[in-house]
Formats: structure tokens, sequence, C-alpha cells
């Protein structure tokens, strides 16, 4: 390629010699086509060759042009005779690599992308010597505009718009950038400058400062682990704290190069409402500013401001709730044998403490009443005024399903044993109290009785539930443990401030709000589309999307809670919500309540401009099934069609226009189905399937093979002596697949390719006829992913993996930083849990961000986030934002979003934390607006599919990036 020519050169592969269309195509900078040229070629048969010639009309600009060649059978239909070809901007400087592997830290300096060739391995990449300098620990974008010195533990953004470091902040006196002079005590950290008005910060009339350190739970302590009289390098967990969140005091100080026209300096709480003003000082270099230690967001006007902040009275206030509280043990009347029950406060008196009420009392049970009665309980409140309240009870996880009811004469109310769950307090292993929301009841001002009885008994006869406090009122609630509407901890240990957020109004009078970046509502132009590599919304305008994951226990939630995260999110930049939850039930079947749930959470989100990925089937959700089944089991997929079809096809009351799912330009993106693949490591079907499903599948590969060779005794003569299996019964058409390992780590014979051929195919054919079921049965226009798994070889099996998924409109990956947390129970923080978490700045390779792009397909990391617990998870936002930009990474969503309210305690992955959600509005802008430059590819690879069945493998893939329970 050069001057204004593409030269290629066509193989035939098949027996025939055969006619086609051959087609060059130039796209610019906005994916519009700018030229084409068509060429009709006679290709010779069997292996023949064709060069080719293109003459574009003007000349190809390298470093702006993307060229893209098809193979066509003809112009009528269109028909694809081969995989589409690439160039992509910047390939221009890419030259072929004799190396077998590429650099593995070109993630970190710009755009690696893989295709799919059916005649050529190569790789080309850029001179990478130039960016990657392993001697020093250092790398730099080709962009210009991010560095990284893995060294010291630092990395620095240096855009026009926005300019910060994140990592061991305090290694270097400052950090000298264009326009910003950053200088920080602080161990670890980051701190940002961005500008708030889509100007470079040179020009900007608002810019905002936004810092973060370390987060962690008041009272989680840790200490060094000891074996043998030695030092493991372990922490161990000796508490794991009780909330609220506390965040390290930022002790950072920012120059601003240059500005003398700063009229006002003012920090903002965690709702993006001025909380109080800064004197900063004017000198020779700048301006400088000392941070606040307790403000994440600090804002800086200048002079020329259109709309400077005045103050008006307006800013967050907070109101007087009206609310009836009172405690499970006030009753006046009851058979709880409460006094003698196995989760009595008295059992757990390090940590009664966190139960409301000056007794620091409960009601619970853990047997029956010695009358074989049913466990009831009965109360007298007072009602203040007349009105609708909201009706919350703090109780003992989802234990102790029950009926409840206002005065004698109302009708009983029932709470299953899976309400939706506000908030965690921990009182020791397995015993922990969370916040539901019953429901809505009228009231009017008096005296009142309420009345509670136990609906189910185990099966030893006993009963086993705890109540500890109920409220009524009729403003919205978020429930932070045991405190009452209005009240604070106020509890933080010395060196931090404690992270205890209002309420927020959602008031015009919040500074930062991102709510603007969003659509009205989400889809109003049409569906996202998929151009080229990118996404474009309805309109045509090239989007990005920050998201979150949630599930059903936000789903579950009442309309106001969920209309409340809602609004929450827009307003911290996100545009995407992945609602990761399953649509089938024990009986296999979507019910009634769990689809009204679905519908009404996806239209808040619309109705906030937030789109939905829909990801709605997990093999691990189904207890009997094995990994793999939906792949190839036909009661499963039939199974799987029915709900979906229930899920996507039935009109959506909550809709203004009562839109199915399936038709809704607010659903995003449809997932197949989530973390499954013939080639991760569990794969061995001799382990996983039943008798039955078993030979069932090794009829498929018999069919294959038979459909390959003509018959298995062929394949047996053309995979050479010795081939055949014992477990083969080539009478009965059954042949053995063995399982990954031996596939992708054992020697790799004619069979093994084959059998890995297969698999692949086998694998692609499924994601093929599910994307042909949701656009023609379904009649979707929403797009496609096939899945986000990893594979046992990355090396030898990733490609095969992605090219599976490549049928798809988005390819997807999970990633995650791993704090290697070593734990019996995996999915929360116990003390006595062992971790050793080493930040990302210090170790590039354990970064999560980073994607090997099919060619000409969008990319997304569906779940990620900084795993707890971890010291570090500051330097995670920075990482998305920065990587994920530069890379050209079109979605991100982080795992994941329990609830309406900010985490009081260390989810295991977080999102609702001072590290994750609080750093949102910088990085959002950062990451939504491109203020950080996309860059070129550095690597291209094309691989054969023969190749990689016979253990080529790829030059540079990614590293698996997986949380301890992944692993």
């Amino acid at each position: 390629m050069s001057g204004n020519k593409v030269n290629a050169v066509l193989v035939n592969n098949e027996s025939n010699a055969k006619n086609m269309v051959f087609v060059a195509a130039m796209y610019g900078e906005q994916t519009e086509m700018m030229n084409a040229k068509l060429s009709d070629v006679q290709l010779p048969a069997a292996g023949g060759t064709v060069k080719v010639s293109v003459t574009f009309d003007f000349a190809i600009d390298s470093a702006k042009h993307t060229i893209k060649l098809f193979a066509w059978r003809d112009l009528e239909t269109k028909e694809p005779l081969s995989f589409v070809v690439t160039i992509p901007p910047g390939a221009g400087g890419l030259q072929e690599s004799t190396e077998v592997y590429a650099d593995p830290l070109a993630f970190y300096a710009g755009k690696v992308v893989r295709s799919f060739s059916p005649s050529e391995n190569k790789t080309l990449s850029l001179d990478l010597t130039k960016y990657i300098d392993h001697d020093r620990k250092m790398i730099k974008s080709v962009t210009g505009e991010l560095e990284w010195d893995y060294g010291k533990g630092v990395n620095e953004m240096n855009a026009p718009k926005a300019q910060g470091v994140t990592g061991l902040l305090n290694k270097q006196d400052q950090y000298d950038l264009d326009n910003v002079v950053i200088a920080s005590n602080n161990e670890f950290g980051t701190v940002v400058v961005v500008s708030m008005d889509g100007l470079p910060i040179a020009e900007s009339r608002r810019l905002m400062i936004q810092a973060m350190t370390e987060d962690k739970p008041y009272g989680f302590k840790s200490e060094k682990e000891i074996d043998k009289g030695k030092e493991t390098g372990n922490l161990k967990i000796t508490d794991i704290g009780s909330g609220p969140m506390n965040v390290k005091n930022i002790d950072t100080t920012v120059t601003l190069k240059g500005m003398t026209d700063v009229t006002k300096v003012y920090t903002l709480n965690e709702n993006g409402y001025v909380a109080g003003e800064l004197t900063g000082s004017a000198t020779a270099a700048g301006y400088n500013i000392q941070l606040a230690p307790n403000a994440i967001y600090t804002i800086v006007e200048r002079e020329g401001l259109a709309n400077p902040y005045t103050a008006s009275g307006d800013e967050q206030t907070v109101l007087e709730p009206t609310y009836v509280w009172w405690e499970g043990e006030d009753f006046t009347e009851t058979n709880f044998p409460w006094e003698t029950s196995s989760f009595a406060a008295s059992t757990f008196p390090e940590t009664r403490n966190l139960l409301a009420g000056k007794d620091q009392e409960w009601l619970s049970i853990s047997a029956a009443p010695a009358n074989g009665e049913t466990p009831y309980a009965k109360y007298t409140i007072n009602v203040p005024e007349d009105g609708t309240y909201n009706f919350f009870t703090r109780k003992f996880w989802q234990h102790g399903p029950y009926f409840w009811r206002f005065d004698d004469a109302s009708e009983w109310q029932y709470v299953n044993d899976h309400p939706a769950l506000l908030d965690k307090t921990v009182f020791r292993t397995n015993l922990e109290a969370n916040w539901i929301n019953v429901g809505k009841v009228e009231l009017t001002a008096g005296e009142h009785t309420f009345e509670l009885k136990l609906d189910s008994v185990r099966e030893d006869g006993t009963y086993v539930a705890a109540f500890d406090s109920f409220m009524l009122i009729k403003e919205s609630f978020i429930p932070k443990g045991k405190l009452k509407p209005g009240e604070k901890w106020n509890l933080a240990e010395e060196g931090f401030w404690s992270f205890e957020p209002d309420m927020d109004p959602f008031s015009e009078s919040a500074i930062v709000d991102l709510r603007g970046l969003n659509e009205e509502v989400a889809g109003q132009s049409g569906h996202i589309r998929r151009e080229g590599d990118k996404l474009v919304l309805g309109n045509g305008e090239e989007a990005r999307f920050w998201g979150v994951n949630t599930g059903s226990e936000v789903t579950n939630l009442e309309h106001g809670d969920i209309d409340y995260m809602a609004a929450r999110l827009a307003k911290n930049g996100v545009n995407l919500v992945r609602l990761h939850a399953s649509i089938f039930g024990d009986d296999g079947k979507l019910s009634d309540q769990a689809l009204d749930n679905y519908q009404y959470f996806i239209s808040a989100m619309k109705k906030e401009g937030i789109y939905v990925s829909l990801s709605y089937y997990f093999v691990l959700w189904f207890n009997d099934s094995p990994f793999t089944k939906l792949q190839f089991d036909a009661d499963q997929q039939t199974m799987y069609k029915e709900a979906v079809k229930k899920f996507l096809l039935t009109p959506n009351p909550y809709d203004d226009d009562n839109l199915p799912l399936g038709q809704d330009p607010a659903v995003a993106l449809i997932e197949i189905q989530n973390e499954d693949s013939y080639l991760f490591w569990t794969f061995n079907p001799e382990d996983i399937y039943s008798p039955d499903q078993l030979r069932a599948f090794y009829r498929l590969f018999g069919e294959w093979a038979t459909a390959k060779y003509g018959s298995i005794a062929a394949a047996y003569t053309a995979w050479g002596e010795g081939s055949q299996d014992p477990a083969d019964l080539p009478d009965a058409g059954e042949l053995k697949v063995e399982a990954i390992y031996s596939l992708s780590y054992e020697e790799q014979t004619k069979r093994r390719a084959d059998t890995l051929q297969f698999l692949v195919e086998n694998q692609r054919e499924f994601y093929a006829g599910m994307k042909s079921f949701l656009e023609n049965d379904i009649g979707t226009e929403s797009l496609i992913s096939a899945s986000n798994w990893v594979t046992a070889n990355p090396q030898k099996l990733e490609a095969l993996e992605r090219y599976t998924y490549d049928v798809a409109d988005v390819i997807d990956r999970h990633a995650y930083f791993d704090s290697h947390h070593d734990t019996t129970e995996q999915w929360h923080l116990r003390p006595g849990d062992k971790y050793n978490p080493e930040p990302v700045v210090l170790h590039p390779d354990q970064n999560p961000v980073k994607i090997v792009h099919n060619a000409d397909h969008p990319s997304m990391i569906s779940e990620t986030t900084w795993t707890n617990p971890t010291p570090y998870g500051a330097e995670g936002p920075f990482m998305y934002a920065a990587y994920g930009a530069l890379q050209g990474i079109d979605m991100l969503a982080l795992f994941s979003s329990k609830g309406p309210g900010w985490s009081t305690n260390w989810e295991k992955w977080p999102v609702m934390s001072p590290t994750m959600m609080g750093q949102f509005p910088a990085f959002a802008m950062i990451y939504r607006l491109g203020y950080v430059t996309e860059a070129p590819v550095v690597v291209q690879e094309s691989r054969t599919l023969e190749s990689l069945y016979h253990h080529g493998g790829s030059a540079i893939f990614e590293s698996l990036n997986l949380d301890d329970i992944r692993k």
C-alpha cells in the first residue's frame, strides 16, 4: 500500500476455478466510505493466485484512512468468499515482524488487532522499542498522552483536556505536566484535572480537580501472616470492619501553570453540590491549590465563565424526614423464643453494638414455639400524619419469609424468601442484617397495630428468622445499617475521613452532573448500530459506553429505589447497565413477576438515557447443567428459546410505546451466553456430561469426521496409525472428544487438530444459529455478542475462541484486577482471609484493561473491577478511562452494583465505593468524550485457522486477568 494504490494477492483454496468481484474501499476518520473500486477477477483452480492492483482517486493517509478488501461472489448477492481484510489507520507504519511473539505490553502503546486469513500468517508491528523500554520499565503511548513508569509505580496522563497521575504518588517530588503540576505526600492515589467545558485546560473557564486516595471500611484490620516464624508476604484479615467507608486524607497540591485569572475555587460534596470555598495562591509558576483533605472534587473557575457559581441558598439541603421507627424487640406480644435463640444478640457480643436500639437486641428464632404455633409478633405504633409511607424492615438476610399487616382489618401481605437486600451488616460468619423495602402502605395519623407471622418451617421443624427494626417513611431512604434517617456514623480512623453522602435530591444546583451527556431517552434516534469497528447511535453519532453491572437483587427492588439508582448512575456519567440476571426459574421458565421487574428496570434506565445490555443465561445458574450444555443440547436450546421469546416479545407496560424489549432501541446489546466455552479448562466431556450426553456429543464428532473424510474409517486412515481411541464406538458413529487440556498442552496429533477444529466450528455454528434466532425469530435490531470467556491456553486458543465470536456484532471479554484473595468463602470477605495485593502501576501485565480487537468489530469488557481486599482501587478508573480510550474499547462495564446506595463496607466486586463510583465523574468524561486520544494500530496479526488448529497460536494475546473465583 503506497500513494493511492493497494496491491493484493488472491488465492483460491477451492478445487474449481471461479469468477468473483474484488472490492477495495477507503474509509475516513468518521467511518464514512470515501472511495471504492471494483474489479472482476477470474481465479484459477486449486491454489491458483491472481495479483490485483487498485488505484483510488486520491492518496491514502495511513494515519487516518482505513482500507477494507472484500471478495464477493457477485455484486447482486455480495456473498463473501473470504474474510474481510482490514488495514486500519497506522498500519502504513507497520512492518512485518520476524519475532515469534509481539511485545506483551503493546496494549499500552496503542491498539492491537487480529484478523483471520485464508492463506497467510503474518504479524505487523510498529517499532515498539521507541515506546516500550523494558530496562527502564517505561511505556509511552504512541499518542504521547500516556506515560507509565512501572519501575516507580506511577502513570501520567498528559492530554490537552485531561492531565493527572495515578499510583505511588510520593515516589517523586512532583509531576510536571503540560498545564498542571501535581505534588503529593500520599503514598497512593489518583489526581486528575479535567476540562468541564470541553476546551483544552489552558483555555477552559471551569476545571475540575478530582482526587482519591485509599478507601476501606471503618474498623478494617489486617496483619502480616507469619508461617514458621517467617513473613509470607500475605496479609491476614483480623476484622472486616463495620462501616462507614473511610477515605485516607488527601495531602496534595495542584498548580495550574500560568493561570493568573482564577476567580474562585470551591469544593463539592460527594453528590456534586458546593460544600465550601478554598483559597489558593498566585505565584510566578501559576495558581497553587492545596486540596482539602476530605473533598474528592474541587472546582476552579476563571475569568470569562458565562455562568459562574454564586451562593444562592439552594445548594443541597437535608430535609427533615417524616418517619416512624420501632425495634424488633419492642413487641407488645410474641411467641418467638427469642431469648434462647441461636441468633440472639448474646451470641455475638463483639458486634451486637451494630444492632439498632438502646438494648442492642433483636427478635430472633432458631427453633419453634413450644406449643407448635406459628411464630408471630405484634406491635403498637404512632403515625405522625396521614399519607403514603414506604415500609422497610431490617432482618436476617433472606431467612424467614413472613406475612405482615397494619391493623387487624387489613389484608395480610407477603414477603418471600428472596427479597432484594439494600445493605449488609455482618455480625459473624453467615449471620448478617439487611434492610429490605417491603412496599408502600396508606396510613392515617394516630395509633396503629402492626403484626407479622412467619410462613415456612424448615424440614427439621424449626424456623430461622430475626428482625432488628421496622420503619415507615414518606421520603426516599437509602439504609445504612442501624442508622435512622438523617443520622451519620461520623466514624473515621486517624488519617482518614468518613465517607457518608446524604441522599441526593437531584437539584439543578449541582455543579457536577453528567446527566446531560446522555440522550434524553436512550435510543431516541434509533438502535445503536455497528459501523466497522465503532458503535454509533441511531443518528450516526459515534458513542462509547461507560457502564456498570447489576442483577436481580436490584430489579427486585421497589420502583422508587430503581428510579433513584437510575438517576444516580446517569448523574455520575453512566450510559450503560449490563443486566446480568437469569430469566429462567426452577422450571426453566420466565415468571411473570420476574419479567415485570426486568421491564420496569429497563424502562427506568431508558428514561435516564441509560442503555441496557442483556445477559440472561449462565450455566452455573442451573444446578443440573454441565458446562457447554447449551451449545449442543437440543432440549436446553428449546428451553432457552422459549424463555427468551417471552422475555423479548412481551409488550412492556412501563414503556411509553409498550415496546417489547426485543424491539426497544434502549436495549443496546443481547449476549447469547455468559462465560462458557469448549476451550476453557473446565471442558472435559468424560467428567462433565452424563452418559447420554457424552454419547450424543461423541456422535456429533463422528458425524463431523464422516462429513470431512467420508467415513470414520477414512478418518482413522488420515489420522494415522494408533489414532483410534479405546472409547471410540465407530460402528455407532461415536468418536471420543478429549479434554481441552490434552488438546492444548499435549502433542498435537492430526486427530487432536481435527478435534479442536470440530469444537471451534460447532461453537461458532451455535453462535451463528442463536444470532439468527434473535434477529429473525425475535426480530431484534439490538446488537449481539456471543460470549466473553477465556481459554485454557491463551497463546494457542484465544484466537480460536474469538473466531467463534466473529459471527456476532461485538467482541467481549471479562477481566479483573486480582487481589490474590485466599478464602474459603469466595463471594465475601471474612476474618482469617489472606490477600496479597500489588498495584497494577507496578505490574502492567496485571492490568485488566486490554483487548485484542477482532478486525472490523467493536469491542467491550463487560465485567471488570479492582476486586477487594485492596488499598489500590484508586488506580482502577484511571486505567479504564485512559487505556479504554487509547485502545478504542467501545464499552466498559464495572461489576457489580448491588443497589441504589453507596457501599458501607468492602464488597468483593466494588462499584458503589469511593474509589470506583466516586471517581466516575472525571473518568467518564475522559473516556466518553475522547479526552484521551484513540491510538492507531501498533500490532496487527493475521492467522490462518489451519495454523491455529495445529498450535501455531498467536503472537500477541491477553493475559487471563481473572479474580480468585474464576481461576
